[in-house]
């Protein structure tokens, strides 16, 4: 399910930023966070004729959540990990590919690709970027994190 989700969220790379959005026509940080894994359970449950991911997919998709939210374990949706000072300063061998790293103030969530890599919808940049760590030019990688997993992928 890891790389699934992983695939999921790469599909979306380019894609322009838009608040409230959730498709390729435009998606927010959090739109991003929860399609990526919608795309992968509702794939992978066609795949394996896995009708219980294809719930768990609509599910997602019908309770619609921010940053915030997964940030604080919305409907256990997500389950918290620990803090870090910043994703610059991340011990990266502590998170897993498909973590989440959202912002203490609940604003932006970005995920874990692997190898120092995250992805994340940038209102800045303005469509979905993947950002190598440490990173100097990008003001997320500077904010203090709430580090999360989502449940399924415990």
């Amino acid at each position: 399910m890891r790389s699934d989700y992983i695939s999921g969220l790469q599909r979306y790379n380019g894609v322009t930023y838009y608040w409230g959005g959730e498709s390729f026509r435009g998606i927010d940080c959090s739109g991003l966070i929860r399609r990526g894994l919608i795309d992968a359970l509702f794939r992978r449950g066609l795949r394996t004729f896995d009708a219980g991911l294809v719930r768990r997919a609509i599910s997602l998709w019908w309770h619609d959540c921010t940053a915030s939210a997964l940030g604080e374990q919305h409907r256990g949706l997500t389950v918290r990990l620990f803090d870090t000072p910043s994703v610059n300063v991340l011990d990266h061998s502590k998170v897993l590919p498909g973590d989440l790293a959202v912002t203490k103030s609940g604003i932006h969530i970005m995920a874990y690709l692997g190898h120092h890599h995250w992805i994340e919808a940038d209102p800045g940049a303005g469509r979905v970027i993947t950002v190598t760590a440490p990173s100097a030019d990008n003001p997320w990688f500077n904010d203090p994190m709430n580090i999360i997993r989502w449940s399924i992928l415990q």
